[in-house]
């Protein structure tokens, strides 16, 4: 995104994923809410799962809305060089 000069969604995707992490992490390694207190593994959990989140984010924001579209990331993604 930053190649092309347009580095907004990016940014907003990182500012909405680090209160996420950050409150996905405390509840699971508390175990507020009724969510099992999972400890350090819940702190991992959390992280993989906002990492997770935020990259297909970004996947989903690159195949959808211009510039990005024009250079169809995924379109030769299953075929073998």
């Amino acid at each position: 995104m930053a190649a092309v000069n347009c580095p907004t969604p990016a940014l907003w995707i990182t500012l909405a994923a680090i209160p996420t992490n950050a409150l996905l992490a405390y509840l699971l390694i508390t175990g507020q809410f009724g969510l099992p207190q999972l400890g350090l593994f819940g702190a991992g959990l959390a992280t993989g799962l906002v990492n997770s989140a935020t990259f297909l984010a970004g996947i989903w924001f690159v195949t959808q809305y211009r510039p990005f579209r024009d250079y169809q990331v995924l379109r030769s993604l299953w075929q073998f060089d």
